[in-house]
């Protein structure tokens, strides 16, 4: 009987201690992937970032760009004081200069009206440009 006895208990051991692999393999996967999306997730804002970045370079570099005049895109008032600001195409089309902050906010707003995606770049100077 006693042998019956340390028999089961060697069982109840072997049993305890592959449960406990198992739970201690399952929690640090666990943990991996956790840790894994989290770099991924970083990695894309970054790259977001980034983009918009060179997009408002790129509109930087141009001197800002020439967008019609609609009720979404009004001129900006803060560029009141550019002689060229708003302008008329010699078919008569309406247009306005778009600044490179003034389009990265449109963009982030179709963005988020789209995609549900919401994003925002402040400068370390800030001042509203709307």
């Amino acid at each position: 009987m006693k042998e019956n006895e340390t028999y089961t208990n060697q069982w109840l051991w072997l049993t305890f201690l592959w449960t406990a692999i198992i739970a201690f393999a399952w929690i640090w996967n666990v943990k991996d992937r956790r840790l894994e999306i989290i770099q991924q997730s970083v990695q894309m804002a970054r790259v977001a970032f980034e983009k918009d970045v060179m997009y408002r370079l790129w509109n930087s570099a141009h001197g800002g760009v020439y967008v019609p005049v609609t009720e979404q895109t009004p001129p900006n008032p803060y560029l009141s004081d550019i002689e060229q600001r708003d302008i008329v195409t010699a078919s008569g089309r309406k247009l306005t200069l778009m600044n490179p902050s003034y389009m990265t906010r449109q963009v982030h707003e179709m963005s988020k009206d789209r995609y549900g995606i919401s994003a925002h770049i402040t400068s370390l100077d800030p001042i509203s440009d709307r």
